[in-house]
Formats: structure tokens, C-alpha cells, sequence
């Protein structure tokens, strides 16, 4: 579990939305707190951070302040190294050019580069936040089976009430059924098939995890990677999404047509976690 949880401290409403969440993991899961602010030292702003460890009732010997004048990107990712982070927590840019987006904003560098697990958050001022509803996708790989075992066991330290596994896929060649046998409604009924062949498939992938202790539901969806799961959990209201990053580096093609991080990361309706190390 996050035993070392990382945060870049600002003193801003937004920032400080974000350092209750982080107060909020360090209490619930019995973490070290690290707490890095990107610039020059002095003691106004070290006494400011001291300030806000004390509103959120953390206690000195359960964080450590450090403060570094660098690139955020290098700065946070070099940060991750020296203290062997397990989590890092960031807040979400907003909407940004085209080119800034091929060039690359801090976010997107860190999940690239960042060699440990990333919490996003969105932009948003109000401190209100609660966990109850996990979403996480699945592939059905080893790897995704041990993220939805660890988000379970996360899910019960930290009182959420179910994990929702959503199953997302698509068949290309479905497309163009219409077009060979000229009926709408054959389509539909291969896709509704389709739908609840899955269904079955995702139910027995989660019974063999035995989860326990924790209400898991499955859900199947027709749609592109990516797209159709951001869809589905916004429109949910999930408290958490989750997703689990490849185990290899991005290449340029990743670079110039959005993969499902990165289109996850573009317009965030709430708190996404990025599994990079479990």
C-alpha cells in the first residue's frame, strides 16, 4: 500500500483542496507525508506549509518539507527518486493548446517519466471530496487483476462503499455490418450479443479474484478504449477512476494520437489514480 505520499505545495484554494486529500490518504492508510514546494526557500513559506500540516491535524513526525528550485517536471520526478515515493499527488491543468499538449504540460511528463504511482486531480477549489465509488477498467491481463486486487484493498482502508470494474470493447468489423446486409437492427442485436457474452466473461474474471469485504460490480461497454469508460464514469459520478499504465514507454505514435491515459487526463471529472508500480 501508499506507505510515502508525495505532494507539490501551493498556497492557493486549489492547493489546498489537494493537500486535504493528501491529509486525508496519510491518516487513513498510516503514511509518511512528504511535502515539496517548487521554488526558493524561506521561512515565511516554510512556516505556511507548517500551517497547513497543523489545520489538517498532521502531526510533525509524520511529514517532511522540502523545497526545490527546478522544472516542476525534473523537480517532482527527481523528488519521486530521492524520497522512493509510492504515491504522487497532482492537480490537473486546464483545457490548453494544441501545442502545449504536443510539446507536452507537467502532468503528461510525469505520468511518462514519474516512475511511480500518480494521483490527478481536477482543478477545482471547493475542499469537499469523498471516496465511496471506485472505477477501474480491466483488460483481463495479470496485471490488471493485481491493480483491482490492490484498489480493494485500498477501497476498505479508506471506507469506500463498492469498486465498479468496467470492461470496455469493441469489435471493428462490426461497423460494418449495415453496409453488407443493409439492416440497422441485425447490427444492434450482434452488438447486444456481443454485450452480454462479455457480461458473462467479466462476471467469472471477478468471481475467480474473490474479493472480499468490499461490494464489486462489473460493467460491460461497447465503445472505444478510453473514451467510453471516461464517459461511463462521468456520467456515474465516480469519486475515483482508476486505470493501470502499460508496463512500456510510450512511443512517438503515443505521442501524436491520444492514448487512453492521456485522454483520460484531458477533461477529468474527479480524481484519477495511475498504477504505475504496485
Amino acid at each position: 500500500m501508499f506507505k510515502k505520499i508525495g505532494i507539490a505545495v501551493s498556497f492557493s484554494p486549489y492547493g489546498k483542496a489537494l493537500f486535504k486529500i493528501a491529509a486525508f490518504l496519510q491518516k487513513n492508510l498510516s503514511a509518511e507525508l512528504y511535502l515539496m514546494h517548487i521554488g526558493n526557500h524561506s521561512a515565511e513559506k516554510e512556516n505556511k506549509v507548517k500551517l497547513l500540516a497543523e489545520e489538517f491535524q498532521i502531526s510533525d513526525s509524520d511529514y517532511k518539507i522540502i523545497f526545490k528550485k527546478d522544472d516542476p517536471a525534473r523537480a517532482i520526478t527527481d523528488f519521486v527518486e530521492t524520497e522512493k515515493l509510492d504515491l504522487v499527488i497532482l492537480g490537473a491543468l486546464e483545457k490548453e493548446r494544441s501545442i502545449n499538449y504536443y510539446i507536452g504540460s507537467v502532468a503528461r511528463k510525469l505520468m511518462r517519466k514519474a516512475p511511480t504511482n500518480l494521483l490527478i486531480c481536477p482543478a477545482k477549489k471547493e475542499a469537499d471530496f469523498h471516496f465511496n465509488d471506485l472505477f477501474i477498467t480491466t483488460d483481463y491481463s495479470s496485471r490488471s487483476e493485481s491493480s483491482i486486487k490492490f484498489l480493494a484493498e485500498l477501497g476498505k482502508m479508506i471506507s469506500a462503499k463498492r469498486i465498479v470494474v468496467i470492461r470496455e470493447f469493441s469489435i471493428p468489423g462490426l461497423a460494418i455490418t449495415v453496409d453488407d446486409f443493409g439492416s440497422s437492427q441485425d447490427a444492434e442485436q450482434s452488438k447486444n450479443r456481443l454485450i452480454q457474452e462479455e457480461k458473462e466473461k467479466l462476471d467469472f474474471f471477478l468471481r475467480e479474484l474473490n474479493v472480499k469485504d468490499i461490494n464489486i460490480e462489473g460493467v460491460c461497454i461497447y465503445g472505444k478504449e478510453g473514451f467510453a469508460s471516461n464517459k461511463y464514469a462521468k456520467e456515474h459520478d465516480a469519486d475515483l477512476s482508476v486505470i493501470t499504465a502499460p508496463e512500456r514507454k510510450p512511443k512517438l505514435f503515443d505521442r501524436i494520437f491520444t492514448s487512453e491515459i492521456e485522454f483520460n487526463i484531458k477533461e477529468i471529472p474527479s480524481p484519477l489514480l495511475i498504477i504505475k508500480k504496485l
